[in-house]
């Protein structure tokens, strides 16, 4: 069998592309945005700490001026949450910096009390007995909050990636002081239930639990536990063609639009607006992979399969002899045979 040789290109060449390919899977972060599930997605209002001091333990019943507090009326210390989860992903791990808005709803328990400084009602309490000022209500209104800063990834506990949340919007209002703004208060979340990030059928899903305790020292501080569940469509990861099989018909289709740009661009397979060695690297990671879940059995990518990947591409690919080479690569390297 005669060595195909016809690209002209230098063995330390190839080297030099297979590990740019590696270095470009490695270090290539790709901004992600999941949709927050209302029906699952949900919060309990343990309470908005009015007593400056240590604050209290989870699920630990809370008190205002020494005097245990209740919901004012069945499920107003429960509700739902929207909004948009914003981050940027790398290797399964989310990246968090702030962009993300959580939206607590109208609670359907509402209104609630106080009447003065109407907004949209989440939660609200009321003492079970009389404080030294009387009994107080307490409501909380028109609350989002972000993901401040940190990361989350499947099987790992939010603190460990030193979760962060911040409130952006939202006042409580007690018919003692009146209306106290919330923004600003931010919060380890401390959940002791790992952060589950998985994908199946397409839809990517994370389920991120919450208990935000309040800062000890400062009044006014919201205790939340809670369930946040987002999800993401997502394909094939690799597939460019989307025959739902990672194979090297998707090399040969990133080869054929190489360092072409834009919005929908054929082999561009990461979504970033062009077609070059990180979508190579991509299809290499998932090499093989298919739509229903079963991998092809056939070894993955060799370093030999993965330079001809990176020449093909680098190749003037729209010059006649070239195109045969990766049309014989999209049709299958297992023949042996040249012209």
């Amino acid at each position: 069998m005669r060595s195909l040789r016809i690209l002209p290109i230098g063995r330390a060449t190839i080297v030099a592309l297979v590990l740019a390919a590696m270095l470009t899977r490695i270090s290539s972060a790709a901004s992600v945005s999941f949709t927050i599930d209302p029906a699952r997605s949900t919060y309990h209002f343990v309470n908005i700490v009015s007593d400056p001091g240590t604050p209290p333990a989870p699920l630990q019943q809370s008190t205002i001026l020494g005097v245990p507090v209740i919901p004012q009326v069945p499920g107003a210390d429960y509700d739902s949450l929207s909004g948009t989860i914003l981050a940027d992903q790398n290797g399964g791990v989310l990246t968090f910096n702030g962009t993300s808005t959580v939206i607590a709803a109208a609670n359907p328990a509402g209104p609630f009390l106080p009447a003065e400084f109407p907004g949209i009602d989440n939660f609200a309490v009321i003492t079970n007995a009389a404080t030294p000022v009387g009994v107080l209500s307490v409501a909380l209104r028109n609350w989002q909050f972000t993901i401040l800063s940190g990361t989350a990834q499947n099987g790992v506990l939010p603190s460990a990636g030193a979760l962060t949340l911040a409130t952006t919007q939202g006042y409580q209002v007690n018919n003692f002081s009146g209306q106290v703004s919330i923004v600003g208060q931010t919060g380890l979340d401390v959940a002791t239930t790992p952060t589950s990030l998985t994908t199946a059928g397409g839809i990517e899903t994370l389920i991120l639990p919450v208990i935000r305790l309040p800062a000890a020292g400062v009044a006014g501080q919201l205790y939340i536990t809670g369930t946040i569940v987002a999800t993401r469509q997502v394909g094939l990861p690799g597939d460019a063609n989307n025959d739902g099989i990672v194979n090297g018909q998707d090399i040969a289709l990133v080869a054929s639009n190489w360092l072409a740009t834009g919005n929908g661009i054929a082999g561009d397979v990461n979504g970033d607006g062009i077609a070059n060695g990180q979508d190579i690297a991509l299809i290499a990671s998932n090499w093989l992979a298919s739509a229903n879940g079963e991998a092809q059995a056939v070894p993955e990518p060799s370093s030999t399969l993965l330079a001809l990947a990176a020449v093909l591409c680098l190749a003037a690919a729209r010059r006649p002899w070239n195109r045969r080479l990766i049309d014989l690569f999209a049709g299958g390297t297992q023949d042996g045979q040249t012209s």
